[in-house]
């Protein structure tokens, strides 16, 4: 899978329309997009391969579900902030209103199961252009939420260091100890965080979830 979930300025198109024709020749499983033009260049560019709507979006509906197949998605990672009541439901919907992709098959929930946590909504996080002018919602998001930091008590003037506990940041997601209930919930891809990470570190995680998966 190849992610093209950043949110490319108008006078950008012509490069992305050259880099969605070189992954045509790559063909992919799939790629990941946000933006509905990007969408749209890919289904007049490379219509062989499979479009998987981004978290970005920020899905938590059976009828955002809808327009994104209708658009031609054939997998949606619906917003991280759903609980996995609202993932049941908006599963059932998807079955029962047989809300399909271009193959005419039901479209797949995919959800983050492992790794490290956005602060924000659905990874809008402008934190890092601020800061560094290195836009999150542009692939270049330097986690400036989950740096060293001192907070001060406005009263007293004491301050306390923080380190490695998560003031901005939330800890991080695992859910291998409640697997059987997400996949129960309906969903059906699991998506596993790799980026900054290690070779050793993603395939120990990997074969992890699968040998739970398994069991």
């Amino acid at each position: 899978y190849v992610t093209v979930n950043t949110l490319p300025r108008g006078y950008e198109y012509p490069e992305l329309r050259r880099y969605l024709s070189t992954l045509g020749e790559l063909t992919p499983d799939g790629i990941i997009v946000a933006d509905l033009g990007v969408m749209t260049e890919a289904k007049k560019l490379i219509p062989h391969i499979p479009l998987h709507v981004s978290t970005q979006t920020s899905i938590v509906s059976p009828a955002a579900a809808l327009a994104y197949a209708s658009l031609g998605a054939t997998r949606l990672v619906l917003a991280r902030e759903l609980s996995l009541e609202q993932i049941a439901a908006i599963s059932r919907q998807i079955e029962k209103e047989r809300i399909c992709g271009p193959a005419g098959e039901l479209v797949k929930i995919e959800m983050f199961a492992h790794g490290a946590m956005c602060m924000s909504m659905s990874g809008k996080c402008y934190l890092s252009e601020h800061e560094s002018h290195n836009s999150a919602n542009r692939g270049a998001c330097r986690q400036i939420c989950r740096r060293k930091y001192t907070i001060t008590d406005k009263e007293s003037g004491q301050q306390l260091d923080i380190d490695g506990q998560y003031v901005l940041s939330p800890k991080d997601l695992c859910t291998v100890d409640f697997l059987d209930t997400f996949i129960e919930a309906g969903v059906r891809v699991l998506k596993i965080e790799g980026r900054a990470r290690g070779g050793e570190y993603v395939k120990r995680v990997v074969e992890s979830y699968d040998q739970a998966i398994k069991l």
